[in-house]
């Protein structure tokens, strides 16, 4: 994952972890744009949270994933995707929303 900035807006590609899964094999890589705004305010985390759990979705195609084995692959390269760009980001109250979100999931 290669972290891109302008201004104060980051950019985050993840290439490479969908080797092997045959979901997005040939596409682009994955970009999440956000503004470091949207990190200071519950609100502002709560969306960005949203917009990069759907788009991961979107690159994964959990949105078109049918037999059990493409949910399930879809499911973890959705995962691995925004613990990544979480990671990256790396501002603590993100990285503890993503973490309360897989403990929901879990359940």
């Amino acid at each position: 994952m290669t972290i891109f900035s302008s201004s104060p807006i980051a950019s985050f590609v993840v290439a490479g972890l969908l080797a092997g899964t045959g979901f997005n094999a040939n596409a682009a890589d994955f970009r999440f744009p956000y503004s470091a705004h949207e990190l200071e305010s519950v609100s502002g985390r709560n969306a960005m949270f949203a917009r990069l759990d759907a788009r991961a979705g979107r690159y994964c195609g959990a949105d078109v994933a049918r037999g059990l084995f493409e949910i399930k692959a879809a499911a973890g390269c959705k995962s691995a995707v925004v613990s990544d760009v979480v990671s990256q980001i790396g501002d603590p109250r993100l990285e503890a929303y993503l973490k309360s979100s897989k403990q929901v999931a879990e359940r």
